[in-house]
């Protein structure tokens, strides 16, 4: 089975985790030989013999990875397995793709949204500024910018996945670092209820 979560409405997405189930298997770009393990998870079962649920997480960023998937659109479709595709942004030509296969589409947009004249979309609160903190390793002005942005409706969601392109920015010059890595999980176990995505995010800019 294959089910597709997608957009930047934190609620919307934790009521469509809820509906799905909780992850046993994280894929995420991160993670080693991952056509292997998608191919020996489309057919695994658990100690149980009970379907597993896999969350590809923003999986579909990732070229090696996207590949994988529409290589194996129809198997993930047909397996007992839920395999759930969650991306906060997706291209509508890709979500119009992989909606053909899906048992179930969850679009957790947050919506337009207009100014007093009722005509133009209201700037999103940015991330870069906060971005680029992070990249010079600056803690204190850092962290400053993330408490300017969490007393705007800004969700954990994009923000999360604003530093994480800064941080792969950053990776791709000189190499992969413990650091980054300790930030993807944040989503990941902010996903399966063990931590809170704001606090998380938090505490790791002031580990910088």
């Amino acid at each position: 089975m294959l089910y597709i979560i997608h957009g930047d409405n934190i609620e919307r997405r934790k009521k469509a985790r809820n509906e799905v189930g909780l992850s046993d298997v994280v894929i995420s770009p991160e993670t080693e030989d991952k056509e292997i393990k998608i191919a020996e998870l489309i057919s695994a079962q658990n100690l149980w013999g009970d379907s597993q649920i896999i969350i590809l997480d923003k999986t579909l960023e990732d070229k090696e990875i996207k590949d994988i998937i529409y290589e194996n659109l129809e198997e993930l479709k047909n397996s007992d397995n839920k395999f759930v595709i969650e991306e906060t942004k997706i291209n509508a030509a890709v979500l119009t793709k992989i909606s053909k296969y899906a048992t179930k589409v969850f679009d957790c947009s947050i919506g337009e949204l207009v100014n007093n004249k009722g005509n133009n979309r209201v700037p999103e609160k940015s991330p870069f500024k906060l971005c680029d903190y992070i990249a010079a390793k600056d803690k204190k002005n850092a962290w400053l910018e993330l408490m300017k942005l969490y007393e705007t409706d800004i969700e954990s969601e994009p923000l999360h996945g604003a530093i994480w392109w800064k941080l792969k920015m950053e990776n791709a010059v000189s190499g992969p670092s413990p650091s980054a890595f300790t930030f993807i999980m944040i989503s990941l176990r902010a996903h399966n209820g063990e931590c809170d995505f704001r606090n998380e995010i938090e505490r790791w800019v002031l580990s910088l």
